[in-house]
């Protein structure tokens, strides 16, 4: 509950302090990511791992998607290129915050060009937070897909959810349409002033990013593990908030640098893939 009423007092003095125009955008920027930290830190060392293991997809290899920040657009760069050049049919996908979006676009059953361009026509330029960035892109999606369009029986999404005064690692599936998969994904990317607003509710639950949980992914040895790092492990791949920084991103470039950096390592994939 202390954790809540602290959520609550600091939307108290967003309300009168943020909203006067009295600090510089930059100084309000490091408010929150100061605020948001602080946060972050209290809710990831009260984590209780959900030891939840699915024996329903035994016969299924598993793909992992981590948690990356802006840099999942790195992560759909790599993920387009597996679409793209290998067979996905037997398998399952977990992910977590940005890993939990780009699950989404693994299990998309169509034409990948037209999922991406659903993201890419974006006003980036003039988006100030992540969250505005998914419910545009939220509204982009279920204007143009369904739940046909996407296989969900191979989607699951780690989220760290706030219930009986304990913060929970567990993992949603099952979902019924595409707007229930994708509030899914909002919630897995949850970190309050950071990510943008203070609360998120999801199936009646307080969420929060499933990144921070140390493994928000189902309980079943990977195939593969896709990470920001995957291809050049002297990257620290460890958790920054700077990568929630939307001002100056360049989008489409991070996408590309994931999609021909995938390309270039393909017979690596080719061993585990094949």
């Amino acid at each position: 509950m202390v954790y809540i009423l602290l959520l609550c007092l600091l939307y108290l003095s967003n309300c009168f302090i943020f909203n006067r125009k009295i600090l510089s955008k930059d100084t309000i920027r490091q408010i929150k990511y100061n605020l948001g930290n602080r946060i972050l830190n209290r809710i990831k060392n009260n984590i209780v791992d959900n030891k939840f293991n699915l024996t329903t997809i035994q016969n299924k290899k598993l793909i992992k998607i981590a948690p990356a920040g802006l840099n999942g657009f790195y992560l759909m760069g790599v993920c387009t290129y597996i679409r793209e050049n290998y067979d996905l049919t037997d398998y399952v996908f977990s992910g977590a915050s940005a890993g939990a979006w780009n699950s989404l676009y693994m299990c998309f059953n169509g034409d990948c060009h037209e999922f991406r361009k659903n993201i890419f026509e974006l006003d980036f330029d003039n988006i100030t937070s992540v969250l505005e960035m998914q419910l545009m892109l939220k509204n982009n999606l279920v204007n143009n897909f369904d739940k046909n369009n996407f296989n969900f029986n191979q989607l699951y999404i780690g989220v760290t959810i706030f219930e009986k005064f304990r913060f929970y690692n567990t993992i949603f599936h099952n979902f019924v349409d595409l707007d229930d998969a994708i509030n899914c994904c909002i919630a897995s990317s949850h970190i309050p002033l950071i990510t943008g607003g203070f609360f998120n509710i999801y199936k009646n639950l307080y969420t929060f990013d499933g990144g921070f949980s140390t493994n928000p992914y189902i309980n079943k040895n990977e195939t593969l593990f896709i990470t920001y790092n995957m291809w050049n492990e002297e990257i620290d791949n460890s958790f920054d908030l700077n990568t929630f920084n939307i001002s100056d991103y360049n989008f489409t470039k991070t996408f590309m640098d994931g999609y021909y950096d995938t390309m270039f390592n393909k017979h690596k994939l080719d061993q585990i893939l094949l």
